[in-house]
């Protein structure tokens, strides 16, 4: 019991430590070179382990993988541009709606029912974004609310990672774990290394040696393919419900981190946007674990 709450915290450190390093690194690097790196880096690590010239074959030749690759790639590249004009809390207030997005998707890519639940979620999440989005329109702050292109821009990427996951249901079926990340990080190295030749090209990308720098994007290299294995790891030994847990223990820990390192701030109207989005979100989807285990489902 004891070691899978140590899995459990320690995989919400690690995720919400990513966020945290792209949002150091966005002052000193382009966005898309923070992706580049980050993926090489992480393509250097795991190749070794599942590397096999038949095996790249077949992963290439599967175009729906490849189109999951690219979703994952937008992603990361979006969030990576929009942390810039946003706060961290925000940022990851936003990714906390994915359960409840892919829940919606679910229902009309998928024909997937909607219960009382996520319906009365839903509402209540979509009061707590409204109450966000109108205060960023409305201070711009950037150590509170964001400005409205950066939550615009994670917004996207936010919808962007739910349709993945949608997706990428097919995906393992026919792949496991391992073949996912892999093909994930040759299609988000390929776009972001495509995407910086127009600006090495026009002597855009200004780049500059810096033992610091480059340490804390190794960094993030090594601890982002550490939380997707810590995080597979999570799921095969623990609950559903203590899994889908994780993503409310990362956004507390990034609002520490935000509030410690960047200097956010947690004004009352944030609190309140935070609170109905995390209930709407957890009366959706964690809290039907509970009900599951009780033998009830309100429906």
């Amino acid at each position: 019991m004891f070691s899978n709450l140590g899995i459990f915290f320690l995989t919400s450190l690690i995720g919400a430590t990513v966020g945290t390093l792209v949002k150091l690194l966005v002052f000193h690097l382009d966005p898309l070179t923070i992706v580049a790196i980050r993926f090489f880096l992480g393509l250097l690590i795991i190749a070794p382990f599942v590397f096999k010239r038949q095996l790249i074959k077949k992963l290439i030749s599967d175009k729906f993988l490849i189109s999951t690759g690219i979703l994952f790639s937008v992603n990361v590249i979006l969030y990576a541009i929009g942390i810039q004009y946003t706060s961290l809390i925000v940022g990851m207030l936003l990714y906390v709606l994915t359960p409840l997005i892919v829940a919606i998707l679910g229902y009309f890519f998928l024909k997937e029912k909607l219960t009382g639940n996520q319906i009365v979620g839903l509402l209540l999440s979509l009061v707590g974004v409204s109450i966000l989005i109108w205060n960023s329109f409305k201070t711009a702050d950037i150590l509170s609310f964001g400005r409205p292109l950066g939550n615009l821009l994670i917004g996207i990427a936010v919808l962007t990672w739910s349709l993945y996951i949608v997706i990428s249901k097919k995906n393992t079926r026919k792949f496991n774990p391992w073949e996912i990340t892999l093909t994930n990080f040759m299609v988000a190295c390929m776009i972001s290394i495509l995407a910086l030749g127009p600006l090495i090209a026009n002597g855009k990308l200004n780049y500059s040696f810096n033992l610091k720098i480059n340490l804390m994007a190794v960094s993030l290299a090594i601890i982002a393919l550490l939380f997707i294995v810590g995080y597979q790891f999570l799921i095969k030994n623990t609950s559903a419900f203590i899994s889908s847990l994780n993503i409310y223990m990362q956004t507390i820990l990034s609002s520490i981190f935000g509030v410690i390192l960047f200097g956010e701030k947690l004004k009352l109207n944030l609190i309140l946007g935070a609170l109905l989005i995390i209930t709407g979100v957890f009366l959706a989807t964690s809290y039907r674990y509970i009900m599951v285990a009780k033998g009830k489902i309100w429906t």
